[in-house]
């Protein structure tokens, strides 16, 4: 299963090519080009989850992270909902470059045991999330008040990750579940850990948003 830390490191590096390729291109093109992928992405979620629905005799709701993106991101793109562009941008590259980085260090196991086209679909759909969150942030540079719009999207998402935990029988064996309730560091270091982990996994977050913004000045148009 070595291809897939191959595949996690060859992806991103082609969806970089292609971004700095369209950053060249005319303004109508490119819009049309992330269009096109929103509504792929969207169209083929909204599918999925129906079908899978269907198929379990059960609602089946987004909660991971990258799920949820799969459906705010096009929503805000192609509804032109201009102020929260920079969250689709940040979301976008989060789930997205987040996913890559976790197969290429331990993509060999982790994903062993999946089909592979589980493996295919998810690493399309979330090429797609990186790929429309790096031609957002490329888009124009975002003002000092977009950092309260990616804060506010993450406590939103925060909360209702929250509020949709028994849904999910308590969230056990859950990503999402397992880093806001601190489930894994609790089970192997204690309870004790748990302000120690909070204090570390804001500061990630916030070193993220600062990442985020000096990112975008370097890329972005004036």
């Amino acid at each position: 299963m070595i291809l897939i830390n191959v595949a996690s490191a060859a992806v991103p590096a082609i969806i970089a090519i292609a971004v700095r390729r369209l950053l060249f291109a005319d303004e109508e093109f490119k819009r049309r080009v992330l269009n096109a992928v929103c509504i792929i992405l969207l169209f083929f979620n909204l599918a999925r989850y129906a079908f899978n629905s269907i198929e379990q005799n059960r609602i089946k709701i987004p909660v991971e992270f990258s799920a949820v993106t799969y459906f705010v991101l096009p929503i805000i793109v192609l509804l032109k909902l201009d102020e929260m562009r920079p969250w689709g941008a940040y979301s976008g590259i989060l789930a997205g470059g987040f996913y890559f980085l976790n197969g290429i260090l331990h993509g060999n196991f982790m994903y062993a045991d999946y089909k592979i086209q589980s493996i295919v679909i998810s690493m399309l759909c979330h090429g797609a999330l990186l790929f429309c969150g790096l031609l957002l942030i490329s888009e124009k540079r975002y003002s000092q008040y977009a950092g309260w719009i990616i804060t506010g999207g993450l406590v939103f998402s925060g909360i209702r990750t929250i509020l949709l935990k028994e849904w999910f029988s308590g969230g056990r064996g859950i990503f999402i579940y397992e880093l806001i309730f601190a489930y894994i560091p609790s089970k192997y270091l204690g309870k004790e850990i748990i302000p120690f982990y909070y204090l570390v996994l804001f500061f990630l977050l916030a070193v993220s948003i600062r990442i985020f913004f000096i990112f975008n000045s370097k890329t972005a148009k004036k």
